[in-house]
């Protein structure tokens, strides 16, 4: 074998294997993860000042990571739900009442459901909601709906390309 063979050889091989790497890490890759870009409606409450979103679905966690450019606390804001099914505190506000969810993954859907107690555990009538993430059979597409909490609004995400997620810093 020539030099010039052994070098094209050597360089097919290497492409082929980069080629195998990409292919598998899309096929093995969760559908809801990923970095989305909104492209219509008013978007998730906190995403002030931004469009874009990282969503990751690992075992039995739900997790949004996107970066506020408005407001008093701008910076990297995660927000995560356990999908257990189970009631757990969300945020506990200056009156000392919680904010309380329960969240599970029904199929390619995400449902997210809150509602919010008293100092004491009491619920309260006012402030109660369901949010779904729902994913498009293709995976190109997240829509996030929510009903209650005074508004009823539904957000579309889409992918965003592959490469662009590769090389560039995504929240």
């Amino acid at each position: 074998m020539t030099n010039t063979i052994r070098r094209r050889f050597i360089f097919s091989l290497l492409v082929l294997i980069i080629l195998l790497g990409v292919a598998a890490y899309l096929h093995m890759r969760l559908p809801f993860n990923g970095t989305w870009w909104r492209v219509q409606g008013a978007g998730y409450p906190e995403m002030t000042g931004t469009n874009e979103m990282t969503v990751r679905l690992v075992r039995d966690q739900f997790a949004l990571r996107f970066f506020k450019t408005e407001g008093m606390a701008e910076g990297l804001e995660r927000i995560t739900y356990l999908l257990d099914d189970r009631e757990h505190p969300f945020r506990v506000l200056v009156d000392g009442s919680k904010e309380m969810y329960r969240a599970k993954l029904e199929g390619s859907t995400v449902v997210i459901t809150d509602h919010f107690e008293d100092s004491n555990g009491t619920p309260l009538d006012w402030g109660a909601g369901k949010e779904t993430w729902s994913l498009s059979e293709s995976g190109h597409k997240l829509t996030w709906e929510v009903e209650g909490k005074g508004m009823s609004n539904e957000t579309v995400f889409r992918r965003v390309p592959f490469l662009r997620s590769v090389l560039l810093k995504t929240p």
